[in-house]
Parts: C-alpha cells; structure tokens; sequence
C-alpha cells in the first residue's frame, strides 16, 4: 500500500498537471480516495451489524438462562410442595397402620399394603429429588455458557448511571436553557 501512494507521489512530482497531456492527475488521486472511503464506510456497517447480531445473541442467551432458573426454581418449590404432603400423609398413616397392627389378621394384611404404597411413595420423591438436580445442574451449564460467552466477546453492558450520564451529556444543554 505504501509502495502505490509513493509511486503515484513520484508520477505526481515528475509529470505535473498540464494541458498538453490531457491527463489529470488530481482527478486520478481524488477518484482513489474516494474508492477508500467508499471501502472504509462499508467495512464500518458490517463491523456495526455484526456487533448488533452478537448483543441480541448474548441477550437471548441471558433471558434464556433466567427462563431456565425460574423454571428450576418452579419446579423445587412444586417438589418440596409434594414431598411436604406426602411426608404429612405417610406420618398420618404411619400413626394408623400403628393402631391397626393391634388388630387381627386383617391388620395385617393392611400393613403390608401400607408397606407397599410407602415404598411407591418413597420412589416418586426419589423421582422427584433427582429432576430437580438434573434442572439444577442444567441451570449452571447454561450460566457457565453465558459468562463464557461474555467473557470471550468482552461485552459490557450499560449500567443505570452509564445511561444518566449519557442522557445528560445529550439533553443537559437543552434543560439549562429551558
């Protein structure tokens, strides 16, 4: 690049402007700047669309990511909800199937039904516990994703104070008149 602007400098300095040539070289050195900031202005717009892609990504995967952690947090209260009822149900059947077992063969028979239904239960808690943790566990996969993909791109978001200053450096001047 040097290399041209020096020879188009010396063909400049060794054949000046005249008439008698017919050639302009002002002409030539204006048409090449002008080809250069053509260049530089449309390098400018790509360079501005493709920072305007990368923030809605990072914004989609920010909301995504809060998405997923209401949605963990949804299903933990639901899951403590249920474990809560059945730990009350299977205390208030423990309680009968202990007056039951005063009984006779029929007791019997009931308390090994209430050992089967407490097994049941015993698993759906199970079940339960071990989704939660799965949803728990994807949650920090995608925070983990996030701040990967922050940190790489080195993006900062505006904060509040950052948007006030902003908003007065471009209305400050108009409230001082007013």
């Amino acid at each position: 690049m040097i290399a041209i602007v020096l020879s188009i400098i010396a063909i400049c300095v060794t054949y000046p402007r005249s008439a008698s040539t017919g050639l302009d070289y002002i002409g030539i050195i204006v048409g090449i700047l002008g080809a250069l900031v053509a260049i530089l202005v449309g390098w400018q717009l790509y360079n501005a669309l493709n920072l305007k892609d990368l923030v809605f990504d990072t914004e989609k995967a920010k909301r995504d990511a809060v998405d997923a952690k209401i949605k963990a947090e949804q299903m933990l209260n639901t899951t403590q909800t249920l474990t809560n009822d059945i730990t009350y149900k299977i205390s208030s059947i423990s309680d009968k199937v202990e007056h039951l077992s005063k009984c006779n063969d029929r007791s019997i028979k009931l308390i090994e039904q209430f050992s089967e239904l407490s097994k049941g239960l015993q698993t759906i808690v199970k079940d339960s516990m071990e989704s939660y943790r799965s949803m728990q566990s994807y949650i920090e996969r995608l925070n983990e994703e996030l701040g990967k993909k922050i940190n790489k791109d080195e993006i900062r978001f505006a904060t509040e104070e950052d948007i006030k200053k902003i908003m007065d450096d471009i209305f400050g001047s108009d409230k001082a008149e007013s």
